[in-house]
């Protein structure tokens, strides 16, 4: 029977060079944080589980949300973002980054991604019978959205999840107001949220919502720009949407 070296595998010693502790660590696919830099023979005890504050490349357009999957991209730079390709899971993103900033990280601890979980949400999304959309109060032009299409035969039930990517603000001096997010269906606006349930929300919130989506009408997001110089806000809105009879 061999030594047992590392009782736990929590903390272990791998070979990288050029590393600072505190810098996320991937050697092949093993990842964690390092605990110490870099010695004269490039070992380094990296930690492979708990949390940990990295700088996370989330944008307006794909933002991360909490839950996300995150992977690092060696560099240099080194990256950790939502894209799998050619990157190392190394943990699961507990706050919403919709710029490039530094977030806490629930470090992966030898737990797969799940990509397959991944890819089956996504099918779901794609077979219609859900969806998701970002909004900003810097990008108005699609205002109205027909987030998810009508269904010509069936009432179905939906459920509405909004995270906010980014706080809902008002902007400063003459005209100044709070941008504003309702989501609804065709002919009733806030249906299932109104502009006041939205009218708050600070980075990371999340808000659900659950009803009826009449049939023969679209599910829509409406938002505004707010008013006054600066004003921000922006949600991910995701909606699952299944027949109720």
């Amino acid at each position: 029977m061999g030594d047992l070296k590392y009782p736990h595998g929590d903390q272990i010693a791998v070979t990288a060079a050029g590393v600072t502790a505190g810098d996320p660590v991937a050697v092949g696919n093993i990842s964690g944080v390092a605990l110490t830099s870099s010695d004269d023979d490039n070992q380094v005890v990296i930690k492979r589980n708990g949390s940990v504050m990295f700088t996370v490349a989330g944008s307006s357009g794909n933002p991360v949300a909490v839950g996300d999957c995150l992977y690092y991209h060696a560099g240099p730079p080194v990256v950790i973002n939502k894209a799998p390709e050619d990157g190392v899971f190394i943990g699961w993103a507990l706050e919403t980054a919709a710029t490039s900033k530094e977030i806490e990280v629930l470090l992966a601890g030898g737990e797969p991604a799940n990509p397959i979980g991944v890819a089956a949400f996504q099918t779901i999304l794609d077979a219609g019978v859900g969806a998701s959309g970002s909004y900003s109060c810097t990008d108005v032009s699609g205002s109205p959205d027909s987030l998810l299409a009508a269904d010509d035969t069936i009432n179905r039930a939906v459920l509405v999840v909004a995270i906010c990517t980014e706080d809902v603000v008002a902007g400063t001096g003459d005209g100044a107001a709070a941008p504003t997010f309702q989501v609804g269906e065709a002919g009733t606006a806030n249906k299932f949220f109104t502009t006041t349930a939205l009218g708050s929300g600070e980075e990371g919130d999340v808000f659900v919502s659950a009803g009826i989506l009449t049939k023969e009408k679209d599910l829509i997001v409406t938002w505004t720009t707010g008013g006054g110089v600066g004003p921000t806000g922006a949600y991910n809105i995701t909606v699952l949407a299944l027949p109720t009879a």
